[in-house]
């Protein structure tokens, strides 16, 4: 008869850090499930109840799994992982305003909508613009 054996969970964070690098699935999986809840919570209070945040969760595990050799422990993995998912947070938010921004853009250019349309259009251009120059 076969029984499936399970890893030992490595017992500290460096190991498991060195067992997740070392491409063990089973070790990439506790730090997913240990670190998912608190990934996700952040994400929802940066991006709201969109549906974007699950593939926010999924970008920032997926940066945090291909940096991990290079993480320093100079600060908790927990930390670093949570500035890597505001990282992707921010990252989405600029891909979302330049798309915004270049359908204002193509609306002012082709001339479209009133003369005061057009004129509320570079206003707000001006005032993103601002924003983003701020960040």
């Amino acid at each position: 008869m076969l029984s499936v054996v399970e890893r030992p969970v490595p017992a500290s964070e460096a190991e498991l850090i060195a067992a997740c690098v070392a491409g063990d699935a089973s070790a990439q999986r506790v730090l997913f499930r240990r670190e998912y809840p608190r990934v996700h919570a952040t994400l929802y209070r940066l991006v709201g109840g969109s549906r974007d945040v699950d593939d926010l969760v999924q970008e920032t595990f997926v940066a945090a799994f291909r940096g991990l050799a290079r993480f320093r422990a100079e600060a908790k993995l927990s930390t670093w992982i949570d500035r890597i998912a505001v990282r992707v947070a921010y990252a989405h938010f600029a891909a979302r305003r330049a798309s915004v921004s270049l359908d204002v853009v193509g609306d002012v250019a082709d001339g479209a909508g009133t003369p005061d349309a057009r004129a509320h259009a570079r206003d707000g251009l001006r005032r993103l613009y601002a924003v983003l120059a701020e960040l």
